[in-house]
């Protein structure tokens, strides 16, 4: 009842998918709400799909278009997941904000951002949390608005998801590996330098980081338009101890200079490699794990090691995480997006994508915090990477 009376009473005859078109409420309102109520009606489908639709006012073609179905699936997957698991809600919260539309005759194009929030007995005690933004195309036939097209800047819509085979996945107890089969990985040891100074990384305060600003950036920093491994790259930079954005823990070129391979700050990069993803390391998924790759104890900047497989298995909190979302074995230069893993439950070498807590902010429209399982498809568990952070090495002693 709540959810259906953003409707307010404008449903014609009680069922048809479709708004009247009354003269005292504009196109734009109801498309607005259009908007609105699909959202939310999406949303209590993935809580009880026998009371409300996935579908509300689509076109008779909507639900043809490949990209219609790429963004109705992940509802089918939520709630096959959410069964399978036997997590339940205890409540949830809906908003919007940024509703903008053009209207050209018959035709509509409309963006909306929703930013949802709920609280689920998932073994994590966590209110998840997240943001899209959507986009719809709608048409008016016969007096009422349909919508023809929607899709979301959400990772898990880059394709149609399999919900049989993600649950058939889901009941294996075992991940699947890449080319190297990494063993226990549960060794912090720091080794001593020469000539550096060792910086403790404190994973608490990195994750203490991740829960402060994965809904907005730190204005110390502020975001780019592909913001996830800056945000990572932030959490890592706060377990370090940092406090000014051109100081250690960060490398600027102040520090190593220009063509140095070792720059590792928000808004600078070196002209070391051909490669640009390599010279960007603060602020791109690729030249990050690179840059921990090749991080040694007589060379400054942040230390850690990185492993391409069993990645969830071994997943610690305030580990950097990343993915594939193209699916396939994950490698040093497949990798397209980085997660920041704020908590992990189960047995430590046999963890699953349920098992682990994420932090993700890939723009101010595509954040969340919520488990792996619910943020992308189980399935691309053989895709995933991830970094242990160690300490950090520079040339004076940490504050």
């Amino acid at each position: 009842t709540e959810y259906e009376g953003l409707v307010s009473g404008m449903i014609s005859d009680g069922t048809a998918n479709a708004y009247c078109n009354s003269a005292a409420i504009s196109d734009m309102q109801i498309i607005e709400e259009i908007c609105k109520v699909h959202i939310a009606t999406s949303r209590a489908f993935v809580r009880d799909p026998d009371s409300y639709s996935k579908t509300t006012f689509f076109s008779p073609e909507a639900g043809e278009k490949q990209l219609v179905k790429n963004h109705v699936s992940q509802y089918d997957y939520l709630n096959a997941l959410y069964e399978a698991k036997g997590w339940t809600f205890r409540s949830d919260r809906l908003s919007f904000s940024g509703f903008q539309a053009e209207i050209d005759g018959d035709y509509a194009n409309a963006s909306i951002v929703e930013e949802y929030s709920y609280d689920i007995d998932n073994g994590f005690d966590k209110m998840c949390w997240l943001s899209r933004e959507y986009s719809v195309n709608l048409h008016k036939s016969l007096g009422n608005w349909y919508i023809t097209c929607i899709t979301t800047d959400s990772p898990i819509e880059k394709e149609e998801i399999d919900v049989e085979a993600e649950m058939a996945f889901l009941s294996q107890t075992t991940e699947t590996t890449g080319e190297f089969d990494d063993l226990d990985i549960n060794n912090a040891t720091v080794p001593m330098s020469s000539s550096l100074y060792t910086w403790k990384y404190n994973a608490d305060d990195a994750v203490e980081y991740a829960e402060t600003y994965y809904k907005d950036a730190n204005p110390l920093f502020g975001e780019n338009d592909a913001d996830c491994q800056n945000f990572v790259s932030q959490c890592v930079w706060a377990g370090l101890g940092g406090t000014k954005v051109k100081s250690a823990p960060s490398v600027s070129i102040d520090m190593v200079g220009k063509e140095s391979n070792k720059i590792w700050c928000h808004n600078q990069f070196s002209s070391c490699y051909s490669d640009y993803r390599y010279n960007c390391a603060w602020d791109n998924v690729v030249g990050f794990f690179h840059l921990l790759e090749i991080s040694s104890p007589e060379t400054v900047g942040p230390y850690g090691n990185t492993y391409v497989s069993n990645a969830l298995k071994y997943a610690r909190a305030g580990d950097p995480l990343f993915v594939n979302t193209n699916g396939g074995a994950a490698t040093v230069t497949n990798i397209n997006h980085a997660m920041f893993i704020t908590d992990v439950q189960g047995t430590y070498g046999d963890r699953t994508p349920s098992d682990i807590f994420i932090a993700a902010h890939n723009q101010p429209t595509d954040t969340a915090y919520q488990t792996l399982s619910e943020y992308l498809p189980g399935s691309l568990a053989k895709s995933y990477a991830r970094a242990t952070m160690i300490c950090g090495y520079y040339q004076t002693q940490q504050p």
